[in-house]
């Protein structure tokens, strides 16, 4: 019999930060790993966030964080640790945002851009998917059935 798991799992995103202050989309960790972390409001908005679900038993010094290595996500993991009295945070390259190319330090508003331009791709790329199930399934039957 399998045993029983406990683990819990949170997601926090970064409060406010400068880039979004500015209304720009900040995406190249060139940049992103060294600039542009919390405005004063994103800070106290993780404060808030932290200690209200400190207080309600939610979250406590037993939690790992992993945070991106972007300067916005490590001052928010950064903020969370020393209110929760955890030791370390672990910086992980692949929780970066991702990178939006030419939209790179462009207006936010592009991001709805990016973001049509990936759905677009998700759906060609979906049927090229099924066309390509569709030809392994008839060169080999008796294998993908």
């Amino acid at each position: 019999m399998l045993k029983k798991l406990n683990n819990r799992y949170f997601i926090i995103r970064h409060g406010e930060s400068k880039a979004n202050v500015a209304h720009i989309l900040l995406s190249h960790p060139k940049e992103g790993t060294v600039s542009f972390g919390l405005s004063p409001k994103g800070k106290k908005q993780v404060k808030i966030s932290v200690s209200k679900n400190k207080k309600n038993k939610i979250l406590d010094s037993d939690v790992i964080i992993y945070s991106s290595d972007f300067l916005r996500a490590k001052e928010t993991a950064e903020i969370a640790r020393k209110l929760l009295g955890v030791k370390k945070i672990n910086l992980l390259k692949n929780l970066r945002e991702r990178y939006f190319g030419e939209y790179d330090k462009t207006s936010l508003d592009n991001i709805k851009i990016a973001w049509a331009h990936d759905e677009k791709m998700l759906i060609i790329n979906t049927k090229e998917l099924k066309v390509l199930m569709k030809s392994l399934k008839e060169l080999l039957p008796l294998s993908l059935n």
